[in-house]
């Protein structure tokens, strides 16, 4: 179920389930985005899903480009060097 917010110029702002096609009401869409909210988390904690992110954006970043970090790529470094270790893997 994806409802989304929408702004009308005559109406104003109204919610619209995206599925069915029919409006939504405002507990309806709190509704579903707590239900996405839990679904990113379900098979990690909170701070394991920040590790993970950041441990994607900081492999976007070019390898042996010389280029000074990304300011958002930095960010990701400095939460990388809180998460702690992954246990699996072997180094």
């Amino acid at each position: 179920m994806a409802i989304v917010r929408r702004i009308s110029p005559k109406i104003g702002v109204y919610y619209f389930n995206t599925t069915t096609s029919k409006r939504a009401s405002l507990e309806d869409y709190k509704k579903s985005k707590s239900s996405a909210n839990k679904a990113k988390t379900q098979f990690k904690t909170a701070t394991g899903y920040a590790c993970a992110t950041a441990g994607r954006i900081m492999g976007k970043r070019p390898k042996f480009s010389g280029e000074a970090p990304t300011r958002s790529s930095s960010r990701a470094g400095r939460k990388l060097q809180s998460c702690p270790p992954n246990p699996k893997k072997k180094r």
